[in-house]
This record gives structure tokens, sequence and C-alpha cells, in this order.
């Protein structure tokens, strides 16, 4: 009964598997997609060898990605990551499963997102704290914190958000 139950699940899988390979036209895309990527852009490839090479494109001609100015990283024997920087590379697109590239970085976001949580808790722990002291006195004490506190979560939130990049998948 499971041997019967069993043959279809993995001719469901080798079928699949069989269809991914023989895709047409795969290899041609990656070139299609990155006609909408300008020399300069920052790239991030994934190989199939296992790599992931980020680099400036500075051109692709048949059917080979020139990068400038970027750094390769592989498992090594221990199953450690290890970097390499190179200045020219020149990937083949046949060996290329992912590819990525740079659209800048989160800084404008992670501001407002920030702002919002730094004035919200700021403005929460100064209510929690004059809970019990005379509030009579300070009035706008609340809306102020509030204030000091998106200002310095603006400040954080954008320095954290400038050092982190954002891609976008073209293949």
């Amino acid at each position: 009964m499971s041997r019967a139950l069993g043959f279809p699940r993995y001719s469901a899988v080798l079928l699949v598997a069989l269809l991914q390979l023989a895709e047409p036209g795969k290899a041609q895309r990656l070139p299609q997609r990155l006609g909408e990527v300008n020399a300069g852009e920052k790239l991030q490839l994934d190989l199939l060898n296992g790599s992931r090479v980020w680099g400036r494109l500075t051109s692709l001609r048949n059917d080979t990605l020139f990068l400038h100015g970027g750094q390769v990283r592989w498992r090594n024997a221990g199953g450690r990551s290890a970097y390499e920087s190179f200045q020219y590379r020149a990937v083949g697109v046949d060996a290329v499963q992912g590819a990525w590239v740079n659209e800048g970085n989160h800084a404008g976001a992670a501001a407002t997102l920030g702002a919002f949580v730094g004035g919200f808790a700021l403005m929460v722990a100064t209510g929690i704290f004059l809970g019990n002291q005379d509030v009579d006195r300070c009035g706008g004490c609340i809306l102020l914190s509030g204030v000091a506190g998106a200002g310095i979560g603006a400040l954080l939130g954008g320095a954290i958000g400038a050092a982190t990049d954002r891609w976008r998948k073209i293949y």
C-alpha cells in the first residue's frame, strides 16, 4: 500500500524537476533583464557553484558579465564563509542562478519607522513615569517627550537604514 502511494509522489517530483531543467529560454532571460540595468549599477549574483558575487556592472558582451570593484563569497572546506576582493571579473551568464540590482538603501523608510516607534515609546515611558508625579506642573511634558523621541528615533533609524542595501531581484 505505501509503495503504491509513494510512486506517484516521486514521479510528480521528477516531472517538476525535468520541467524546470527543460524550461526554454531560461538562459536568455538574464541578458534581457540586464537590459534594464545601467553600467555602473551594483549587482549581486548567485552562481551555480554556490558562491555569491557583488560588483559594479561595466558591460555585458557575448553572454558574459563584466564586473568591477567587488568581492566573491564562497564556503571553504570547513563550511565557513570566505571572501576575496577583485578589481575586474568576468562571469558567464550561464553560471548565474539569481541576480539582484541595488536600489539604494533603506534610510527613508527606517527613519520614518524610527520616528513613530521612538516617539510612541518615549511618550508612553514619560506617561508612566509621570503617572505617580504631580502632572499639573508639566502639562506638555508627554507631548514634548514624544517629539523628542520621534527625533531621536528618526536619527537612529535613518543611520541604521543607510547602512543596509535595498536589492531588487531581476532573475
